[in-house]
């Protein structure tokens, strides 16, 4: 199946996916009480970048590296939030300022017309609210907060597929925010967190 089209591309995205393969169980094996565990969830997300540009016949370039970047700082700031999940209160705010990673990488990057102006607003949108909720009285503000910024992670998706200029990346991105409101739709059915 996979790994037979992936070797038709060579080692690379072979060693990739058995990279991200071992990266999943070893979060899922070792996540809970481990204070790495944000920056493994976040690995796990960036060798899903690199598996799908090495899949399709890219190279790990700048763009890739520099997104995936984005985002590992984006999910240790999400991870680090999570895991304090349970407590009453957020311990410290100090997990949200890896998310500013992303914007600092994107602050000034061509976006590829209306559709990244969008991506990027809904985006800072969706870590402000996320950021008021934990700043709330509500009971259930983490929780909500989490998955708030569990869905905005395919607003970033959509912020850097803009970013790259690239023909379609205006349309791609324009997928790519859906996954939002469809992300919060599942997390009423399937608990993502």
């Amino acid at each position: 199946g996979g790994h037979a089209h992936l070797a038709g591309r060579g080692a690379a995205p072979v060693v990739a996916s058995a990279l991200l393969a071992g990266a999943i169980v070893l979060y899922d094996a070792w996540h809970k009480g481990n204070p790495l565990s944000p920056a493994l969830m976040g690995l796990c997300r960036v060798l899903v970048y690199g598996t799908a540009a090495l899949a399709a016949g890219g190279q790990l370039g700048s763009a890739v590296l520099g997104g995936g970047m984005a985002l590992l700082f984006y999910l240790i700031g999400l991870t680090a939030i999570a895991k304090q999940e349970n407590l009453l209160a957020v311990r410290s705010l100090w997990a949200l300022g890896f998310m500013a990673v992303p914007f600092l990488y994107t602050l000034g990057a061509p976006l590829t017309g209306l559709m990244g102006t969008i991506a990027y607003g809904a985006l800072a949108g969706c870590v402000i609210h996320a950021v008021r909720l934990l700043r709330g009285t509500r009971k259930d503000r983490i929780p909500r907060a989490v998955v708030t910024l569990i869905a905005g992670i395919s607003l970033l998706d959509a912020v850097l597929i803009a970013r790259t200029g690239a023909p379609g990346a205006g349309g791609a991105a324009a997928l790519s925010l859906l996954g939002f409101p469809l992300t919060l739709a599942m997390q009423r059915v399937v608990r993502g967190t």
